[in-house]
């Protein structure tokens, strides 16, 4: 009697990569709730959303993986992978990439000022004293 474990092991690692997948999908959606504010309502919009999706994730590797048989290890196998990425690294991924985006933004800000500032320094010390002269002349010839 020859026993395989081949369907099964494959069906455990898709499920385990599905759920790696899906906890960067939430670290996405939680950072972009952190650069956007986001009201409360679609905060929980979304998450029920995503619970779709989790459920969706865990049809399809079954679908596809297990011969259209769910199994609950493939569900709980999704559940601990996403719950094991979120106790190791918790807010570090988020954080850090928040820090470099408000880097980067902060970064790209000042190079736009350091870019405009001749042009505004044109504007206020050059053209604003010649239009207003311009038009308090006009403003006396009219007189």
């Amino acid at each position: 009697m020859r026993v395989t474990f081949g369907v099964d092991f494959t069906c455990f690692l898709w499920s385990a990569a599905a759920g790696l997948v899906l906890a960067l999908i939430y670290d996405v959606l939680r950072l972009t709730r952190r650069l956007i504010p986001t009201a409360d309502l679609l905060v929980n919009i979304e998450d029920i959303l995503f619970l779709i999706l989790f459920g969706a994730a865990a049809s399809a590797v079954a679908y596809t993986k297990n011969n259209g048989i769910l199994r609950l290890y493939g569900v709980l196998t999704q559940a601990a992978v996403f719950g094991l990425y979120r106790l190791i690294l918790k807010d570090r991924a988020v954080g850090l990439v928040e820090t470099a985006f408000r880097l980067l933004f902060h970064g790209l800000y000042r190079l736009i000022r350091i870019i405009l500032m001749p042009f505004l320094f044109l504007y206020r010390r050059v053209i604003m004293p010649t239009v207003h002269f311009v038009r308090s002349h006009m403003r006396q010839r009219q007189i």
